[in-house]
């Protein structure tokens, strides 16, 4: 028993050491493009992603529509490129 509580002790102190790495700071996502509200089908999922390389040179957005039953889908892909 007074292993288990050596180990234990060896292993919360291992964890709180490591989560305490580095800030990021964070910056608003703005954009200005109206996504669309029309396609050849009906869509059933909405997913998007946001893949931000250079938060003050270049971000991506890509927009996935499906319907789920016919497989139907439109990847509609935005990219953000500030001078």
């Amino acid at each position: 028993m007074r292993s288990f509580s050596f180990v234990f002790l060896i292993l919360c102190f291992l964890i709180s050491g490591c989560s305490g790495g580095t800030h990021i700071e964070s910056k608003p996502i703005l954009y200005d493009f109206t996504e669309p509200y029309r396609f050849p089908f009906e869509v059933n999922d909405v997913r998007t992603e946001i893949e931000i390389y250079n938060p003050d040179l270049f971000q991506q957005y890509v927009f996935h529509y499906k319907n789920k039953q016919t497989k139907q889908e439109i990847n509609y892909i935005l990219s953000k490129v500030n001078e």
